[in-house]
């Protein structure tokens, strides 16, 4: 699955939740209102709204700018090593094939 439709499964999966928890609050509040009792009610709304479970940017902003972070140090000590007269042949090829040395999890 990719990033976008996992993002969009997710985002829909929310406004599900949301939307049964409000006609769930509805119906708490006609059945409290008919029956005379409204502790129900008032213990619902004071729980509020489930929480989303998916938050859409967090996980990926952090692993781009984690590769972003590493790539650019090991750009700036290939460079140092260049300029020193070592070299490193595992951190230039990663830097000329564009890896940034992260793993997926």
């Amino acid at each position: 699955m990719n990033c976008t439709s996992r993002h969009l499964t997710c985002a829909l999966a929310n406004m599900c939740r949301y939307l049964l928890w409000s006609l769930m609050s509805g119906l708490i509040a006609a059945g409290s209102g008919r029956c005379g009792g409204y502790d129900a009610y008032t213990a619902w709304t004071k729980a509020g709204p489930p929480a989303p479970r998916c938050r859409f940017g967090d996980e990926t902003s952090v692993t781009r700018d984690a590769a972003r972070g590493i790539a650019e140090i090991e750009a700036f000590l290939a460079e140092r090593d260049h300029a020193s007269g070592r070299v490193d042949d595992r951190a230039v090829r990663r830097a000329e094939n564009g890896e940034t040395g992260l793993t997926a999890s």
